[in-house]
């Protein structure tokens, strides 16, 4: 009986995860297309392994980067949150953009789930070919939430996080809380 509810309650997770990460790879997807002169230093398949990740509860988010010699410009960051948030912001595949500066890199970083085994995580991670990273400098600045995905009782958070340096750079503003 006690495993019947839990496959179930998963279940639904599972469904409102696949939902929640349909939903951001949209936004992943147009980023990676937004500025076609920025280098990636990830493949294509790696978008879709963010999804595999998700849905198999190793991540509880992802971030964007887009940096250069002289530290991180911009951050686009997507956190599972496993409580239901009002959803405002753009649609799917709108992420509010902005310019870059010359010889800009996009790299792409997870956040492993604490809650589950490092070594799980760990083969999970070996078996799609990722590897530990340094974390870049923050610049000081908190991120802006600029829109929330939701299915069932979990919710997406999208939020940005935009180095004061290259702040007169970016061309569209950002909500800073729902719409009602």
């Amino acid at each position: 009986m006690t495993t019947a509810t839990r496959t179930a309650t998963r279940t639904v997770a599972s469904g409102d995860t696949n939902y929640l990460t349909q939903k951001s790879h949209l936004d992943l997807a147009a980023l990676t297309r937004a500025f076609p002169g920025v280098t990636l230093e990830f493949e294509a398949r790696a978008l879709e392994q963010v999804r595999l990740l998700f849905a198999h509860g190793m991540i509880t988010g992802v971030q964007v980067q887009f940096y250069n010699n002289e530290g991180l410009i911009r951050e686009y960051r997507f956190q599972m949150v496993n409580t239901r948030l009002e959803a405002f912001g753009p649609a799917a595949g709108q992420p509010p953009l902005g310019e870059l500066p010359a010889n800009c890199r996009l790299r792409l970083t997870v956040n492993p789930n604490p809650e589950v085994p490092a070594e799980q995580r760990r083969a999970w991670f070996d078996r799609l070919g990722w590897s530990p990273c340094e974390n870049l400098e923050l610049p000081g600045v908190s991120p802006v939430t600029y829109g929330v995905f939701n299915s069932g009782n979990r919710s997406m958070e999208r939020q940005l996080l935009v180095n004061p340096r290259y702040a007169g750079r970016s061309a569209q503003m950002i909500p800073k809380e729902p719409r009602r």
